[in-house]
């Protein structure tokens, strides 16, 4: 299990997929614009909302954020020819070195965080 449980993690989160698309696509969105792509790409409205709905199970999004993320960049005015596969290893890459990893407390951050503990 996969959670961001905080807004340092979910900055590094980010930053990751910003490095990795330099990387893979020569391709580096600034950091606001790339914070809204993937808010929205999470099911958010605004940076600030998936801030305010922290601790976020990522494994519920494996399959939908490298897609929504690929169909964004093919639709924006890059010229960037992205597939899902090399998404998805960007999204595990970043997921892996930004989330905290430890089953135990992960799901006790999330119970505490859904009863307000």
């Amino acid at each position: 299990m996969y959670i961001l449980q905080n807004k340092s993690q979910l900055n590094s989160f980010v930053n990751s997929i910003r490095d990795q698309s330099l990387v893979s696509f020569r391709f580096s969105p600034k950091p606001t614009k790339l914070k809204e792509l993937v808010s929205r790409c999470l099911g958010f409205n605004t940076y600030a909302g998936i801030i305010s709905n922290l601790p976020i199970d990522m494994e519920e999004f494996d399959y939908t954020f490298p897609k929504l993320l690929s169909d964004v960049l093919m639709a924006q005015p890059y010229g960037l020819r992205v597939d899902y596969k090399t998404m998805k290893i960007i999204y595990d890459n970043a997921i892996e070195n930004c989330a905290y990893w430890d089953d135990e407390r992960a799901l006790m951050s999330l119970h505490m965080a859904t009863f307000g503990m």
